[in-house]
């Protein structure tokens, strides 16, 4: 037994000779490089973060341009249009008796009436409130011009009866955003040409061109003032399904 004890002993001493102690020295050299390796690892990893946020924001720039192209060609197909809302709606009405009946009011002629309307009909609406709104395709942008004109000379909007060009829905929100600006920034004048929104301080001055919300927060910004653009519930998106 003894024997096995002295054995015992002198593999322990064997053990303890090949495995030998580590320093502090030796134990500080192995934190300092595992702590290099890991901000290596740290480094790489921001790197590659870097490079994805990089082409996220490409892809949000692309995404942001062909939004643009869509909505500029939306816009583009509803050129010819106005918009008419206001009118009572009835059961089993034909809607182009009842476009041709308001051409005459504002002084369209019975002839121009033949050739100026192409189609029309009513669109879907989340305002549950009013009539939905019609949407008449016309011949050209020069008749649309015409029928707005025309309206606004018969001073329709005092039965509020609205004829108007037809925006896309985005375009017509940020117009509800421009005139609510516009009051809050004293600027007289909001209205739109060619589906193009614009705004004026005053009889005199500039006009402004309003492309994107950017541009509200801009003006608002050079006025010295905050503005929380709002958002309208009950605007009528679903009349893009009208573009003919």
């Amino acid at each position: 037994m003894s024997g096995n004890k002295a054995r015992g002993t002198k593999v322990g001493s064997q053990i303890e000779k090949k495995s030998p102690k580590k320093t502090d020295r030796q134990i500080l050299e192995e934190l300092v490089q595992k702590m290099d390796e890991m901000m290596q690892v740290n480094k790489e990893m921001k790197e590659k973060i870097s490079s994805l946020e990089k082409e996220v924001r490409g892809k949000d720039d692309m995404i942001f341009r062909l939004e643009g192209r869509i909505e500029t060609l939306e816009q583009r197909s509803r050129m010819s249009n106005v918009i008419v809302r206001g009118i009572e709606e009835k059961k089993g009405e034909d809607c182009m008796g009842v476009i041709k009946e308001l051409g005459q009011n504002i002084g369209i002629s019975v002839q121009d009436l033949e050739l100026e309307i192409q189609t029309c009909h009513r669109v879907p609406s989340r305002n549950k409130k009013a009539p939905r709104p019609i949407v008449v395709r016309l011949c050209n942008t020069k008749t649309r011009d015409k029928w707005v004109r025309a309206a606004k000379a018969a001073e329709t909007w005092k039965g509020k009866l609205y004829v108007h060009e037809h925006l896309t829905p985005s375009r017509q929100h940020l117009f509800h955003q421009t005139k609510e600006m516009s009051k809050k920034m004293q600027y007289k004048y909001v209205w739109t040409r060619d589906c193009k929104i614009l705004m004026k301080k005053g009889d005199s001055g500039p006009t402004l061109v309003i492309k994107s919300s950017n541009d509200l927060h801009e003006i608002a910004k050079k006025n010295g003032r905050s503005f929380v653009l709002p958002r309208f519930q009950d605007q009528d998106e679903a009349e893009d399904t009208f573009s003919m």
